[in-house]
């Protein structure tokens, strides 16, 4: 199988499950940034293009995949996601990603919205912000504070809560983010959640929930989101998982491949849906902890070559009720050459 983006921390969780699942796997980890490039663990290492490169990119993919002959492609970015989503026939290799129409969606955060919200999940009640006026009544239909975030990105880019109407005016000027902005009512006083789940042609395969405890150097950013992982626990609570199947349904009508529902919960417990991370298992998910219940990286390769799951599905939440899983840096610090990084 080959695996892009391998030298990161999410390509290194993959690589490494695979490595210890039963199936004897042969990993070609390939990885754009010369940097990242050498952490990469694989059988062998490829330097490619990065997706944003376009033809580039996939021309150095299908080659490599009708050279080294590659069973299963694994996209280890978003941006890899959609490219091999657009040209899926082309790569001559399975893969287990969601349509792309599905994706594009959930890559926009008020498109996802305005689907949830018709199909009855419950979401904090958000508005587009293109103007001044726009942002003003929000403040006045939000109780004095709004959540702003961008539609597009991931790690709570530019996303910030405040109850200041001049923050948030400045706020969005400097990132130029009229009209690229929504403003949602901020919940608070509650846990942030992440409901992970595996689905095959419409079937649910295998769900873990998690809350989140700590967030990972949120002490970096004004809004206290990095997408980065602190302190996380295994579970959530049970009604997580009606109101996260409702949510992959308001996107698909036959979900296959993974689907990463967020949540919140305000202080008196109710949940609300805030995103869906689609076409990849979280980046401090199930993909880092293989055991003998479910090992996340091999179900995702033996669904998209066809195969059965290992298990009677829907496996629920595998993991230890109540572990605490703490985070640190993904990987030591390595040594290489200088010549070898400048070449």
């Amino acid at each position: 199988m080959l695996l892009t983006c391998a030298g990161g921390a999410y390509g290194l969780g993959v690589a490494r499950s695979l490595r210890a699942a039963s199936t004897p796997y042969y990993v070609i980890a390939t990885d754009a940034d010369r940097f990242s490039f050498q952490r990469a663990e694989g059988d062998e290492r490829h330097r490619v293009p990065r997706a944003s490169s376009g033809e580039t990119f996939l021309t150095a993919i299908t080659d490599l995949v009708q050279q080294r002959q590659v069973d299963f492609v694994w996209p280890g970015h978003d941006s890899d996601i959609l490219a091999f989503v657009r040209d899926r026939d082309r790569l001559g290799a399975a893969t287990f990603l969601p349509d792309l129409a599905e994706i594009e969606v959930c890559r926009d955060k008020w498109r996802s919205y305005l689907r949830f919200q018709a199909c009855g999940v419950r979401v904090p009640e958000t508005t587009m912000v293109r103007s001044r006026t726009d942002l003003r009544a929000a403040f006045d239909r939000f109780g004095g504070e709004v959540w702003l975030r961008a539609i597009r990105g991931a790690g709570g880019r530019q996303a910030i809560g405040t109850d200041s109407l001049r923050k948030a005016q400045a706020w969005l000027d400097i990132h130029d983010g009229w009209g690229l902005f929504s403003a949602a009512r901020w919940i608070k006083g509650g846990a942030r959640l992440s409901w992970e789940s595996v689905w095959a042609h419409g079937a649910l395969i295998a769900v873990q929930g998690r809350t989140q405890l700590v967030q990972g150097f949120d002490y970096l950013t004004m809004s206290r989101i990095t997408g980065v992982p602190g302190v996380n626990q295994w579970g959530t609570p049970p009604a997580a998982d009606e109101t996260g199947t409702a949510a992959v349904r308001a996107i698909s009508e036959s979900p296959h491949g993974n689907f990463g529902v967020d949540m919140v919960t305000d202080a008196d417990g109710a949940l609300y849906v805030t995103e869906i991370n689609i076409g990849r298992y979280n980046i401090d998910g199930l993909v880092h902890w293989p055991d003998e219940k479910l090992n996340a990286a091999d179900l995702a390769v033996r669904l998209g070559l066809g195969e059965k799951p290992p298990f009677e599905p829907p496996l629920m939440h595998p993991k230890t009720h109540g572990d605490v899983i703490i985070y640190g840096m993904p990987t030591l610090p390595i040594e290489v050459s200088g010549d070898e990084v400048r070449e």
